[in-house]
C-alpha cells in the first residue's frame, strides 16, 4: 500500500518515534505529519516533509494540497528525506550505534 501512495500522512495526536515515517521517506513518498512526539526528530518542516500542529486539519489539508498542486516540491522533499534515512537510519548506522552503546556500558 505504501508504494502505491502519492503522499503519506501521519496525523497523530500523540506519537513515540514513528518508524512508519522513516519507511515512507525511504520509499520516496512525501510526508505530512503532526508535530508530536518524536516525529520532529526525523521530519524537518519544509526540508524532509511537512510538520503541522496536532489537530490542525486546515494546516494538514494545506500541506497535502501544496504537494498535490506542485509535484516537484514533493520530489525535492523526498530526495532530501531519502538521503537522511540512508545516512542516519541505515542498518549499518543503527548497528554501529548499538555497538557504541554496548561499548560505553562495558567500559563503565
Amino acid at each position: 500500500l505504501l508504494m502505491s501512495s502519492d503522499i503519506f500522512t501521519l496525523l497523530s495526536r500523540t506519537e513515540g518515534f514513528p518508524n512508519v515515517v522513516i519507511e515512507a521517506m525511504a520509499a520516496r513518498i512525501p510526508v505530512v505529519a503532526t508535530d508530536v512526539g518524536g516525529t520532529s526528530e526525523v521530519v524537518t518542516d519544509g526540508v524532509t516533509g511537512y510538520l503541522v500542529p496536532s489537530e490542525d486539519h486546515l494546516a494538514a489539508a494545506a500541506a497535502v494540497l501544496s504537494l498535490l498542486s506542485f509535484p516537484p516540491r514533493g520530489d525535492c522533499l523526498t530526495n532530501t528525506a531519502r538521503a537522511l534515512v540512508e545516512q542516519q537510519f541505515s542498518i549499518e548506522t543503527m548497528v554501529q550505534r548499538h555497538i557504541e552503546v554496548y561499548d560505553a556500558l562495558l567500559s563503565a
